[in-house]
């Protein structure tokens, strides 16, 4: 009779172990288990996320043809009335069909205080409308993020203003 209650505590002991390792123990409700996966690339439009907004600005200013590529400038100004510390994702795009032909993210190095911008630029090999004719860049959209949190989205139209330094 010994040998049965020792065996049965053994396998009691071995199935709560083997039950807390694979996570089939009901845990305690006033606990949670954080399970970490790899989240999937989205190939949706991400949704604005509620957080606070921030008034930014961006505008294409010049294209230029450097070797062989063409290169788009943007002016992203800050607009708020707060320093301005995250990300800018730009997409460059031919509007018919709709067809997404380039872009960048760009981090904010050091804060861009209030009124003042930054310049960046993106390298495509599709060239603007004034070069390339209908199958040119026409415009652009842009996400703006604090935090990996999308505050402000927008779009605009790749300037006619062009300059070829091959």
């Amino acid at each position: 009779m010994k040998k049965i209650v020792k065996w049965s505590l053994i396998a009691t002991v071995a199935w709560i172990f083997i039950s807390a390792i694979t996570g089939n123990l009901k845990s305690n409700p006033n606990t949670t288990t954080e399970k970490k996966t790899e989240a999937p690339i989205s190939t949706t439009t991400p949704t604005i996320v509620k957080a606070e907004n921030f008034n930014m600005e961006v505008t294409s200013v010049i294209v230029k043809k450097v070797d062989k590529k063409y290169r788009y400038f943007f002016d992203i100004r800050n607009k708020d009335t707060k320093s301005f510390t995250g990300e800018v994702r730009l997409s460059l795009y031919r509007s018919n069909p709709n067809t997404k032909l380039g872009g960048e993210t760009f981090t904010t190095e050091k804060p861009i205080e209030p009124n003042l911008g930054s310049s960046v630029f993106t390298d495509a090999n599709t060239g603007p409308v004034s070069q390339m004719g209908e199958n040119g860049m026409t415009n652009f959209k842009y996400e703006v993020l604090i935090n990996k949190q999308i505050v402000k989205t927008g779009e605009g139209v790749i300037t006619d203003k062009f300059e070829n330094l091959d």
